[in-house]
């Protein structure tokens, strides 16, 4: 191939990009000795100053691409980007994607930093097209090749691809000077004001701001800011508290604030304008000490699960949740139909805002065409997920359960699309390394759930275990991680169980069910599904890891699942432990568990006064009523006195603590266990606050002055009589063992 002429066939493609504001993916299906210097080509093309008006930022992906030598001369902003998410929230000119095992989650997201008139450039070796078992990759090079926009260059082509040429869209455009502010759009001009409303505004009346990537939803925020922080009618200090999952995904915000605002200062994840202060503040900082804010942004918040934004509602009233509609930071989905069912609940007056028009390029984007229908993107409408055929009772008895396989996957396309809409919709973590998982993974095991036609719910399961010699070997020397083996791993490295490979395990990594059909039963089924296949195909043990919240492990444990292990760090979105549960199916898998079921409740009551502390009182109090009760600390006579001295203020609370601790233990279990105090039961869901009062002060050591911010009291003599009551209430179910 002449390289002259690549050279100028890029000079024109992008060239016509530029004026189109489109960008285009293009891929070079060669060795890398002949991709290398067609990048080169391409590098150059975009430092010319001819083609640009200052230096090309160029992002680099991928370990198959070595960067030239000349750019590190010309000062060119080259990122050899290590951690794609770190490279969410900027803007590149040129992406060059290279990486051998093809990362799904990298290619999406930035894909959707390339600005207008940028190209990006997949250099794919011929041997990853080949290999006819990658499924998910064969669905792609087949997207690829049926798609006129995407432009297939390699080695031994004779001529380069025609360029598509096609009359420009003459849109309506808003006359610039009818915009206010820094806003691009009308669109963005709306959601500046709808996000004023919010500050300004009556309480309680939160913002749903969504949008696909590339609207400008992020800027919106920045510039709503801008207004608030300059306008002088705000005398007093405004302190505006922004989060997110990470602070690397707020980088077009603090960008655009700082431009809307210029005279204010960044610096170290907070930016000050006079006697303002716009700060970024994690999500499990948020929970846990609750700080005061005048007004409370969320970016990508489907990233965060939907619990966890229903708990900051209920104590910020001045809200804005920003999400991406589809993607890699969550699922836009999932966020919106679920969350809005929550907010109809809550805050019935609460207003959303959709964004339609990109600001970012110019519709139409093929680029994001193809990314959108590559990587399923392009879900079912939400309303047909919450359509009014949803309770009709013969579509709910004519549900069918099913196993399907990978081939049946790619065999219909419209199966594909059903079963990942659920699994993006009813779950905040699905990616698209889940698609590539579905399709390529031999151990993955998948059940659906039908009504009719449609796919309403999704298991996803893998099998793992039965590993022997030298890959074991090198786990306990600390070598290496096996992949695919989270659970035999997990409780060989952190359960201390030396057979842990020597087992065979079904694995559930998720659980979907359309928010339109849950509540109907129709999980357990799935469940029950899955433990079928379990019985029949000789596995040992079903398992499964989750965050762990109060209403997850009541869903498990009523499945018969046991808890085994708590982590004991946070996830840095949710601010959860993560739970390990395991659910023996026969005698070899139950002895296991019961021992590790042993280990577990020995060593939790020590945990909960450091490593577990912080632990939503909920999730302590759901574990604790799993307690068997033959493993139950042993009671006297002597405790029971000891705490009947307390209740008189005969003795003081730290003098009586160890038997207080015992005996709630024993009142949270029996609470569960016996049917005969049902009342006190529902007394206890009735009036939460006090039961989880004992819980933090009695079992994990809360000190007195956090209990009194938690709970409103007035300090150690107010907090004391409320244990006082407590223990009053609910401890009277204990007989001597």
């Amino acid at each position: 191939m002449n390289f002259l002429a690549l050279e100028t066939w890029f000079t024109s493609l992008q060239r016509q990009l530029s004026i189109r504001q489109h960008r285009n993916l293009i891929i070079l299906h060669g060795e890398l000795s002949w991709s290398q210097p067609c990048v080169e080509n391409v590098i150059a093309v975009y430092q010319k100053k001819e083609n640009a008006k200052k230096l090309a930022k160029i992002c680099i992906w991928g370990n198959d691409f070595s960067i030239p030598k000349p750019l590190h001369n010309k000062g060119s902003l080259v990122n050899k980007v290590q951690n794609y998410r770190h490279h969410l929230g900027t803007e590149n000119d040129l992406v060059i994607y290279a990486d051998a095992d093809f990362h799904p989650d990298a290619f999406a997201a930035l894909s959707g930093t390339l600005t207008a008139g940028g190209l990006f450039i997949w250099v794919c070796p011929p041997h990853l097209t080949n290999n006819l078992d990658n499924l998910f990759l064969k669905r792609i090079w087949h997207k690829a090749q049926q798609n006129n926009y995407v432009y297939i260059l390699s080695a031994d082509q004779q001529q380069l691809p025609k360029l598509c040429v096609e009359p420009i869209l003459k849109e309506s455009e808003l006359a610039s000077e009818q915009l206010n502010d820094d806003c691009k759009t009308l669109e963005q001009q709306q959601a500046v004001a709808a996000i004023e409303k919010v500050a300004t505004g009556h309480r309680k009346r939160p913002l749903v701001l969504t949008a696909d990537r590339g609207r400008g939803k992020s800027s919106a925020l920045a510039i709503a800011v801008a207004k608030r922080l300059q306008n002088k009618k705000f005398e007093e200090g405004q302190n505006i508290i922004v989060s997110a999952s990470h602070i690397d995904a707020l980088g077009v915000f603090f960008k655009q604030l700082q431009i809307s605002c210029p005279e204010g200062r960044y610096h170290q994840n907070a930016f000050s304008y006079q006697h303002h202060l716009v700060e970024f503040i994690a999500v499990d900082v948020l929970l846990r000490e609750k700080p005061t804010a005048s007004l409370l942004l969320i970016d990508e918040a489907a990233a965060i699960p939907v619990y966890i934004l229903s708990q900051l509602l209920d104590h910020y009233h001045r809200v804005v949740y920003s999400s991406t509609q589809h993607g890699y930071e969550g699922a836009g989905r999932g966020f919106a139909v679920k969350f809005k069912q929550i907010l109809h609940k809550k805050t019935p007056n609460f207003k959303q805002l959709h964004l339609h028009q990109p600001i970012r390029w110019a519709a139409n984007d093929p680029l994001e065409t193809f990314v959108f229908d590559a990587f399923l993107f392009n879900g079912v409408d939400d309303h047909s997920f919450v359509s009014s055929d949803i309770n009709d009772k013969v579509c709910l008895d004519s549900l069918e359960m099913s196993q399907i396989n990978q081939q049946q996957l790619i065999e219909s396309e419209s199966l594909l699309q059903q079963v990942f809409a659920v699994l993006v919709t009813a779950h905040y973590q699905t990616t698209p390394s889940d698609l590539k998982l579905i399709l390529n993974n031999p151990s993955v095991r998948l059940f659906v759930c039908r009504c009719g036609e449609r796919v309403v719910a999704v298991a996803l399961t893998l099998l793992e275990g039965n590993v022997s010699g030298q890959d074991v070997v090198d786990v306990a020397q600390a070598k290496r991680r096996l992949k695919n083996q989270f659970l035999p791993q997990s409780l060989f490295l952190h359960n201390h169980c030396q057979q842990a490979f020597e087992y065979r395990y079904l694995r559930v990594m998720r659980i979907a069910v359309l928010p339109g059909f849950q509540q109907q039963g129709i999980g357990t089924q799935l469940l029950t599904n899955i433990y079928q296949y379990g019985e029949q195909n000789n596995i040992d043990m079903l398992g499964t890891s989750f965050g762990a919240n109060d209403s997850l492990l009541s869903f498990w444990f009523a499945a018969g699942y046991r808890i085994l292990r708590l982590g004991f760090t946070t996830d840095k979105a949710s601010g959860e432990h993560s739970a390990l549960c395991i659910l023996p199916l026969n005698k070899h898998g139950s002895a296991l568990v019961e021992q590790l079921q042993s280990q577990f409740y020995r060593s939790f009551l020590y945990l909960l006064t450091e490593q577990y502390q912080q632990v939503s009182s909920l999730v302590v109090r759901e574990i604790i009523r799993q307690w068997p009760i033959d493993l139950l600390p042993a009671i006297t006579s002597e405790d029971l006195k000891t705490t009947d001295d307390y209740t008189q203020k005969k003795s003081l609370f730290d003098a009586c603590i160890y038997s207080l601790h015992l005996q709630l233990v024993h009142e949270i279990v029996l609470m569960t266990a016996n049917s005969a105090i049902k009342s006190n039961t529902e007394i206890i869901q009735g009036n939460s606050s006090l039961i989880d009062l004992l819980i933090k002060r009695i079992l994990q050591k809360h000190p007195v002055d956090s209990l009194c911010t938690q709970y409103g009291l007035t300090g150690k003599k107010q907090v004391n009589q409320m244990l006082i009551d407590g223990v009053k209430q609910y401890f009277q179910n204990v007989s001597l063992k």
